[in-house]
């Protein structure tokens, strides 16, 4: 073989090499890619389930803050019942008696 066959030869098994080297950083710059924006995917979705988080506890402490409020409105309003209910007995009672005494002088 002549030196210009051998170099040839050379230069075109080098660039067989260059093109499987290319491919190969290709491939792996693709992998990178979808990893990278993958886990820029991912962390964007975080973030939106760490807001979504953060409104659902959100609003997990107004229902109990109203819960409470109405807790009170409705002790309130079992107390007012109450006195209510004891107003209207001691208005039977009062009646009674009276009704008693009327009935004892006739």
């Amino acid at each position: 073989m002549d030196k210009d066959t051998e170099q040839l030869v050379a230069a075109y098994a080098d660039k067989e090499e260059f093109e499987t080297a290319y491919q190969e950083i290709v491939q792996r710059a693709e992998l990178e890619k979808k990893k990278w924006f993958g886990q820029r995917k991912a962390a964007a979705l975080f973030e939106e389930a760490a807001k979504a988080a953060a409104a659902n506890v959100e609003a997990c402490e107004r229902i109990l803050a109203l819960r409470k409020r109405l807790l009170i409105h409705e002790n309130g309003l079992r107390q007012g019942q109450k006195k209510i209910l004891s107003l209207i007995e001691e208005f039977i009672e009062r009646y009674q008696e009276r009704d008693k005494s009327v009935s004892e002088v006739a």
